[in-house]
């Protein structure tokens, strides 16, 4: 998959996003060493949703090695839960928050209307970028508070924590 764009949340309620393509045209040549210098550097910390089966690997497929994972908040959520139920982002969002995302299929439409990402509107891909990392540094905070409180946590640091960078590599 080709990179559209990137949102990074390092503080709650606050992220960013860095379109790096619009309308077919890319800019990620020029963005790479950039991204690099953030994905690849494994003293800046990262945590995802998901992240090891999906966003991780696009980046690694444009060039960008990750390091530094530290927690995906799907993996961290399974281990707690196991099977209690879904642990999609925007489930969890509402688990969590009583908040409802923004649906992908707003933006991109269904069937034969459908778009590729490139072709949303710049602001509202933003939005639903920055949303989407936001809330999943606030879901980090709640499911290792989870695991915390059920006592689970020097397992999951000593066994489950260490597996997210070895799976990735």
């Amino acid at each position: 998959a080709k990179i559209v764009g990137i949102g990074i949340s390092y503080k709650y309620g606050e992220a960013f996003y860095l379109p790096v393509q619009t309308e077919g045209v890319s800019k990620w040549d020029e963005l790479k060493p950039l991204v690099a210098g953030i994905f690849e550097n494994p003293k800046i910390e990262k945590w995802t949703h998901n992240g090891l089966c999906y966003d991780a690997q696009v980046l690694f497929h444009n060039g960008v090695i990750c390091n530094g994972l530290s927690d995906d908040t799907m993996i961290a959520h399974k281990f707690l839960y196991s099977e209690t139920f879904p642990n999609g982002l925007d489930q969890l969002c509402l688990h969590y928050f009583n908040y409802v995302k923004i649906p992908t299929h707003k933006l991109i439409g269904k069937g034969r209307k459908k778009v590729t990402f490139d072709y949303v509107p710049l602001k509202e891909g933003a939005i639903y970028g920055c949303e989407d990392v936001d809330y999943q540094y606030r879901l980090r905070i709640e499911v290792l508070k989870d695991i915390q409180t059920s006592g689970k946590m020097s397992l999951y640091k000593t066994y489950t924590q260490p597996l997210i960078q070895i799976l990735f590599d």
